[in-house]
């Protein structure tokens, strides 16, 4: 009885394991239990079967409801996928064409479309009356049709991929047997396959994690590209006996012109009804080809979210083991240093006793003091400011991002010519055209990392930007570029390794050095002398208010633009703590210096520009959601923007920034 429903439920499951060790266990190996478990792939373990079967513990139950949900779109394509094979089986072929079976069709593959595309194309060589155009969008279906079948394949069992697979087969097969067909039809069928290709790496990623939200996001695309492919059918099974008057009139209009007036005149509302139909079925199919490419969109960014966020929890779970191990590790050794006190204390507890009495009788000195005056050399010192390490960052990150392609180049060409980019800078300082408003803008890339080789095209942005605006005149211009910095997968263990930290320190470095060039005067009276050891470790509160405190000493009317590239690197599980607190006070810097309009000629400006490749996360709550005053605010832009020849000359123009 056991053994029964062991296999009513392997039967029933929608797919089998996709790992390999998985299946030889379940089916070739007994592990040693009371009874035989079976793999659960949400659990991705094996499990009892009583455990397996309930749909409380795991969205399995709901999953199934979902998908329920397109058994009436399923049985609609099949019943018109079957009145089209039933019409080809009637009609003579003009070739040796296959059709399928009623009985296959639940029961086709993607093997199957490809066999068929095949001897369509042989067929369409011999032939004498065909058209370039479909039997190249034929070949679209083919040349695009991996990544299409990969997602059929994670389709749960049952007509779900079947159901499409057969539209393809028999549509594909129709063309060796229909020599006018419009090309729309065939242009929107390998517009399917195409689509699919383009999100190539949201296939990876549902087959290594099958989501909730995720699933979610498929089940719509699934029925749109169903909704698409019934728009199809309709071209075949409704438009068969009206759309081809038009063509026939058309014929008769070349060989007997009066035979077609007579037609028009006879029958005028038949003939412009039969117009009307075919442009509303042409409308209606490149509309929900449009819904396929938009759904298609919205899943491959779910899949980048679902990606980061299984990112973060290995990320967390290895930080948690390794915190783990280090406390076991710590607890020994502290165990071990307990022992060793209590040995020496031991031995020498009489000659303490004669050394603290003697300490008694002598007089205290007084602690050394520092001296009084504290330079920013000090402060350079402390922090162990490199300005070689800023320089190679600029010229290594110029130099990457002019080799990238011209897709990546164009994203960031569409940052540089985007109106919230030059609303952001305003008009220079010290030109006459007025002076320039505080303001913070946050830039999402939405960018598929794997397309740009791991290189930031907004990097190359933010560093041409400190390229040409360091030395002018009434300003200071401080960057930093995370993707040059990148912290270890466990992240760090000491302050003195936190990149944000080193981040802070950087632009306390860079406006340091900037402000002597100036000679321009400060007042370091702030720091105390307890500071100067949590300066020396990399405090981040610290460097906070040293690096505050000196932007609140700039000049009147000077601008201060603060720049960071590639902030989303940061957004770890060990480091997303120490990145907000910092864009929280930055943020903050700027809401200080918009305050207060009668003294606003009085105070510096600043500007914070922070960019990421992909999307900000937590961060993202410190920016102003929907204000784009002054520029401000968040800017997300077209990651999958056409790429065009004129992206390097665009980013060139930033030299006529600022």
């Amino acid at each position: 009885m056991e053994e029964n429903s062991r296999l009513n439920y392997l039967q029933s499951r929608p797919r089998h394991p996709r790992d390999e060790a998985a299946r030889f266990i379940e089916t070739r190996i007994a592990p040693a239990s009371e009874a035989t478990p079976v793999y659960h792939e949400r659990l991705n373990g094996f499990v009892l079967l009583d455990k397996a079967e309930k749909p409380s513990s795991s969205n399995i139950g709901c999953s199934a409801e979902m998908w329920k949900e397109a058994d009436k779109d399923i049985q609609e394509l099949l019943r018109m996928t079957e009145e089209l094979r039933k019409k080809l089986t009637k009609e003579k072929a003009t070739g040796n064409v296959t059709t399928l079976a009623k009985e296959d069709l639940r029961n086709c593959t993607w093997e199957e479309v490809m066999g068929e595309v095949e001897a369509t194309s042989t067929l369409w060589r011999t032939s004498t009356i065909k058209s370039t155009k479909t039997m190249q969008y034929i070949d679209k279906v083919g040349q695009n049709s991996e990544a299409f079948q990969s997602w059929l394949e994670l389709l749960p069992a049952g007509d779900y991929g079947s159901s499409i697979a057969g539209v393809f087969k028999v549509v594909i097969g129709a063309a060796g047997r229909y020599t006018k067909i419009e090309e729309t039809v065939f242009k929107a069928l390998s517009d399917i396959p195409e689509a699919m290709e383009s999100a190539r790496r949201y296939v990876q990623i549902y087959d290594e994690n099958q989501d909730r939200s995720l699933e979610k996001k498929t089940f719509d695309l699934f029925r749109t590209i169903l909704r698409a492919l019934i728009q199809i059918m309709k071209f075949f099974t409704d438009s068969k006996t009206r759309g081809f008057i038009i063509y026939t009139a058309f014929v008769l209009l070349s060989l007997v012109p009066s035979v077609l007036t007579y037609i028009v005149v006879s029958y005028p509302g038949k003939v412009f009804q039969t117009l009307l139909q075919q442009n509303t079925y042409k409308t209606d199919l490149m509309d929900s080809i449009e819904d396929v490419k938009k759904y298609t969109a919205r899943v491959l960014e779910e899949a980048h979210r679902c990606h980061q966020e299984r990112s973060r929890n290995h990320e967390r779970i290895s930080l948690q083991t390794n915190q783990n191990s280090e406390k076991h590790l710590q607890h020994q050794e502290a165990t071990i240093r307990i022992l060793s006190d209590m040995h020496r204390v031991f031995k020498e507890s009489l000659v303490l006793k004669h050394k603290t009495a003697a300490a008694s009788r002598i007089p205290s000195q007084p602690l050394p003091t520092q001296p009084s005056e504290i330079t920013a050399s000090r402060v350079l010192e402390a922090i162990r400011y490199d300005p070689k390490v800023v320089a190679k960052d600029i010229q290594a990150t110029i130099q990457r991002g002019l080799a990238l392609d011209e897709q990546p180049k164009a994203v960031a060409a569409s940052l540089v010519t985007h109106p919230r980019f030059d609303a952001y800078f305003g008009p220079a300082a010290g030109s006459g055209v007025g002076q320039p408003a505080s303001s913070a803008l946050l830039v999402n890339g939405r960018m598929d990392p794997t397309t740009s080789e791991g290189v930031s095209p907004l990097g190359l942005v933010v560093a041409e930007v400190t390229r040409v605006s360091t030395g002018r005149p009434g300003a200071y211009v401080v960057s930093y570029f995370c993707d040059r910095h990148r912290p270890g997968f466990c992240g760090p263990s000491t302050e003195e390794a936190n990149p944000v930290t080193a981040m802070v320190a950087s632009f306390i470095g860079q406006l340091l050095m900037q402000i002597k060039e100036q000679q321009q005067e400060l007042d370091f009276t702030f720091l105390k002398e307890e500071d100067w050891p949590r300066l020396r470790r990399g405090r981040l509160n610290t460097l906070c208010v040293v690096f505050l405190a000196l932007v609140t000493q700039l000049p009147p009317g000077s601008v201060l633009l603060c720049m960071i590239d590639g902030a989303s690197q940061y957004e770890t599980v060990a480091l997303s703590t120490s990145m907000e607190a910092l864009t929280r006070r930055l943020v903050r810097l700027v809401g200080n210096s918009q305050r207060g309009d009668e003294e606003q000629e009085q105070r510096p400006v600043y500007k914070l520009l922070v960019t990421c490749q992909t999307r900000a996360r937590g961060i993202s709550q410190y920016f102003d959601q929907g204000g784009d005053h002054d520029g401000g605010g968040i800017l997300n832009l077209d990651g999958d923007i056409e790429a065009t020849d004129s992206s390097t000359r665009r980013i060139a123009s930033l030299r006529n920034v600022g």
